[in-house]
């Protein structure tokens, strides 16, 4: 792909054509969040690799990740394991300031116990606070990260954080915060949303790991970057790659 060798074969207005043959909500031409546009895509992926096969596939090698959320009451102490496969990490960022990657991986996904959770305990059958803790239990080779930028508010609307966040575009090592074994990530791309909620717009931003050149895809235009700076405060989702030390 990135030997130049290849021609696009496909234009953007032909794929989301060929997204909505799968799935009609794309094919309405409105604004859609873009970590529902990829969950979609690699889901779409998936099954086409698949071909009914429960085998892992190439998308699952890739993407698929492993967490294990555990819940406990806070009045009688019951507790439910849940395990569940993601290709997306979604993470909360600071009610203000700057955050690195590391700092919100960990504490959305790291062991920290949230408490005063609202969670229905089979054992008081009542709605009751919980402690809730999250932990990644298996790193995929492409980690896609999700900054829970939209948030509701009390009044019932829709907010966006527009908090910095500080990417560092070597090595990150998040297995020594969780307590896993070792994972170490380099940036490999970003989506970025620039506007509000109203008139918002996607651009990607990629690394091309041959040249390690940085490219801007903005719709249809594709032009050389400079690489990402220390704080930025557009991007929406973060993808990193594993590192081989």
């Amino acid at each position: 792909m990135w030997s130049g060798a290849h021609k696009a074969v496909l234009s953007l207005e032909g794929l989301r054509e060929e997204l909505g043959r799968v799935e009609s909500r794309w094919a309405l031409g409105t604004q859609e969040d873009a970590s529902e546009f990829l969950a979609s895509i690699l889901s779409m992926l998936r099954e086409g690799f698949s071909g009914g096969s429960r085998a892992l596939g190439p998308i699952d090698e890739i993407f698929q990740m492993e967490t294990h959320t555990l819940l406990s009451c806070s009045t009688c102490g019951n507790e439910r394991h849940i395990f569940e496969d993601s290709t997306q990490l979604e993470v909360d960022l600071p009610r203000k300031g700057t955050a690195t990657i590391e700092e919100c991986v960990t504490k959305s996904a790291g062991g920290t116990i949230e408490t005063g959770v609202e969670w229905f305990c089979d054992a008081c059958m009542t709605n009751v606070q919980a402690n809730r803790r999250t932990v990644i239990t298996k790193f995929p080779e492409v980690l896609v990260i999700i900054l829970k930028r939209f948030q509701f508010t009390v009044k019932g609307g829709v907010k966006k954080k527009k908090n910095p966040i500080q990417l560092h575009r070597n090595q990150m090592n998040f297995g020594c915060q969780i307590g896993v074994q070792e994972a170490h990530y380099h940036l490999a791309g970003l989506i970025d949303h620039h506007g509000g909620l109203g008139g918002g717009h996607y651009t990607a931003r990629v690394l091309n790991p041959q040249s390690q050149k940085w490219f801007n895809y903005d719709d249809s235009r594709v032009e050389e970057i400079a690489p990402p700076s220390r704080a930025e405060s557009t991007p929406y989702a973060v993808l990193l790659r594993r590192s081989r030390i």
